[in-house]
């Protein structure tokens, strides 16, 4: 449905902290055992590994990607563009002004409630869905179908390996992992940051891995002066 500030919306059952995390939990195991899209069985834990990895999201090359044929770009929110529950800042409002002007569609999928994600999504203007059930693939397919644009021309942005990651690859987007904003996070994601780390480990030292280890804790360092 459309609201005033013709901004889409498609929204899910709140699940909660608790159920994010068994979400989460569950789609973690189901994958590795999974086909994905094409009919292939993932190889692994390649189904966790980022195609690209950067220290912020601010760090992006979108230009090069818009060159590459890439038409969409579907974000995470929290602690991806803005800290976890905060506002659309200046910073977060003038790349997703730069990315339309480049010629990109653009939405949010969150996991979050309609109250949080509405709000900034809106601010933005642009499409967006809350309480998507990452890592499972409805949230990710809805946002395809609301961009009209295909799967293997759609960008995902993230900073959870163990979510957001795992659902961007299980339908074929070029899944990029980014660093989070803020040190201080819920006991749950720190949780799967611990797991997170080890992937990392061997995704760094895998054949994947096609990018330099960016630094994923020092988030202001890591941002472009232009973006300051």
């Amino acid at each position: 449905m459309f609201n005033n500030s013709n901004t889409q919306t498609v929204g899910r059952k709140n699940f909660g902290w608790s159920g994010c995390f068994s979400l989460c939990r569950l789609g973690f195991y189901v994958t590795i055992l999974e086909c994905d899209v094409t009919g292939k069985t993932f190889g692994g834990f390649e189904v966790i590994y980022p195609k690209e990895e950067f220290g912020s999201t601010y760090q992006i090359p979108f230009e090069e990607f818009y060159d590459k044929g890439y038409r969409g770009i579907i974000f995470d929110i929290d602690n991806t563009l803005v800290p976890h529950g905060a506002p659309a800042d200046e910073r977060s409002i003038r790349l997703c002004n730069h990315l339309k002007e480049l010629g990109y569609q653009i939405c949010f999928v969150s996991n979050n409630n309609e109250r949080r994600v509405a709000p900034f999504a809106q601010a933005m203007g642009a499409k967006y869905i809350s309480n998507a059930g990452k890592p499972f693939k409805r949230g990710y397919q809805q946002a395809a179908e609301i961009l009209q644009v295909e799967a293997d021309k759609i960008l995902f942005v993230g900073d959870q390996l163990l979510t957001d990651i795992i659902g961007a690859n299980r339908v074929g987007y070029y899944s990029v992992l980014v660093g989070p904003i803020q040190k201080k996070e819920s006991f749950w994601i720190v949780l799967k940051r611990m797991l997170e780390s080890v992937c990392l480990h061997f995704y760094r030292r895998s054949r994947k891995y096609n990018s330099n280890t960016p630094n994923r804790r020092g988030y202001e360092e890591n941002i472009p002066e232009h973006y300051r």
